[in-house]
C-alpha cells in the first residue's frame, strides 16, 4: 500500500488528465487518459472514467478474468467464513406460486436448519417443524448442521 504524501495529493488534484497505463499479454503498452478521479484517503484513489475499455480488454486477454470474483470468494467463505445456502424445494425449485427460487443466503459457519428458516423469514422459523436437503432428499432437524452450498426446503405448520 503507497502511502500519498500531502504534496502529491494537492499535485495530483491540479494536474488534468492523468494517465494510468497497462499492457496486453505482449506487453504492447496502453495509456488512458483518466480525467475524473479524487483521492479518498492518503492511500485511495478514486477512479471514475469510461474510458477503461481497452485497458479491461487487455486484463481479461492476460489473466481472464478481474480477479474481482476470487477476492470476493476468498474474503466472504475464507475470512468471514460464511457458508451459501441455496432455498429449494424436493420436487421443484419454485416457491407455491411457481417463482423460480434464485436466492442464496449468506450464513455464518455453523449455522443449522433453523438457522435458515429464521433467516429467510421469522415466521418461517418461528412455524419450522423440519428441513429437507434437496439434494439427497433427507429429512433433517433444526439442528441438522448446514454445508456450503447445501440447497433446503422447509417445511413449516400453516
Amino acid at each position: 500500500m503507497a502511502v500519498f504524501s500531502a504534496e502529491v495529493r494537492e499535485i495530483g488534484e491540479k494536474v488534468k488528465p492523468w494517465s494510468f497505463a497497462t499492457a496486453d499479454k505482449n506487453g504492447k503498452p496502453n495509456v488512458v487518459k483518466i480525467g475524473s478521479r479524487r483521492f479518498r484517503s492518503e492511500d485511495t484513489i478514486i477512479v471514475m472514467d469510461n474510458h477503461l475499455n481497452k485497458t479491461k480488454k487487455n486484463i481479461l486477454e492476460k489473466y481472464n478474468s478481474t480477479g474481482v470474483q476470487d477476492v470476493l470468494d476468498a474474503a466472504v467463505y475464507r475470512l468471514l467464513r460464511y457458508i451459501a445456502i441455496f432455498p429449494g424445494g424436493v420436487n421443484k425449485l419454485e416457491d407455491k406460486d411457481g417463482n423460480v427460487l434464485p436466492d442464496c443466503f449468506l450464513l455464518p459457519e455453523g449455522s443449522t436448519a433453523l438457522d435458515f428458516a429464521f433467516r429467510i423469514h421469522t415466521d418461517i422459523g418461528n412455524k419450522f417443524i423440519r428441513a429437507i436437503d434437496v439434494k439427497t432428499k433427507m429429512v433433517v432437524g433444526k439442528d441438522h448442521p448446514l454445508k456450503h452450498r447445501d440447497v433446503i426446503e422447509i417445511v413449516t405448520s400453516k
